[in-house]
């Protein structure tokens, strides 16, 4: 979510105001732009983003996971303070030593890689922490885990995460609202935690450890289903040409 200067509220302001439409990626992102931004709440649409065609393959089937010694997360995303590697590495290792065994891989690069390879250090879980940089094709990290991890400060639309739950993958997220939204009222209530709290995070973590196969599949379907019905390709067109559609009437 942007936090835009005044200066730019108001360019922003003048130019929504000659606007036909103005697209928001979330409800929470419409209502930002709405309120923090000046724009006409009757001009705004809300329109969720989509993952590429190929992580939507069709027709759709649960993908089969193989048995490990070590779990594995993943986290996709820069390495930028918003995205708030720090606090899922202290809560991991606060994880107690009946965890189940468990290891965290880190996509992506970004400006506090140093910082954070200091973090994990010092915490002294580098033997369950790797880095690996920039990834291309980030669909074939996900189809090699068990479950996907985003505990950013704060988020729009998260792409990653999308693509995580059309690859089937039980997802983790901050409760915060453009997270709160991708992943549905079924889901986030009870795989949510607040964003900054270490503990709440050690908790969530040690609960997706803790479950069966089946009830990490079945978590896994849920978020699918929610993907393909919300997020897919098709029904982001769909819902694009609408838009020009009414515009094009008008």
């Amino acid at each position: 979510m942007p936090d835009h200067s005044r200066a730019y509220r108001a360019a922003l302001r003048a130019l929504y105001s000659r606007a036909s439409a103005v697209v928001g990626v979330t409800q929470a992102v419409c209502d930002y732009v709405v309120d923090a931004d000046g724009a006409p709440r009757d001009r705004v649409r809300r329109i969720y983003n989509c993952a590429h065609p190929r992580f939507f393959e069709a027709p759709r089937a649960p993908v089969e996971r193989p048995a490990r010694d070590r779990l594995r997360l993943l986290h996709v995303g820069r390495l930028h303070p918003v995205k708030n590697h720090a606090t899922l590495l202290r809560a991991l290792a606060r994880l107690p030593d009946d965890a189940p065994p468990h290891e965290l891989w880190l996509a992506g690069d970004g400006p506090i890689r140093g910082e954070l390879e200091r973090l994990v250090a010092e915490l002294g879980i580098g033997d369950r922490v790797s880095f690996l940089g920039y990834r291309e094709e980030v669909r074939d990290l996900l189809l090699d885990v068990d479950a996907f991890v985003l505990c950013s400060l704060d988020e729009g639309c998260s792409i990653s995460l999308i693509e995580s739950m059309a690859t089937g993958l039980p997802p983790l997220g901050s409760d915060v609202p453009g997270i709160r939204e991708v992943l549905g009222p079924a889901i986030a209530p009870e795989w949510t935690a607040p964003k900054t709290d270490v503990d709440a995070w050690r908790d969530l973590l040690l609960k997706m450890l803790r479950l069966s196969g089946p009830e990490r599949a079945a978590a896994a379907a849920r978020a699918q289903a929610r993907a393909y019905d919300v997020f897919s390709p098709t029904r982001y067109v769909a819902e694009v040409e609408a838009m020009y559609d009414e515009l094009a009437g008008r």
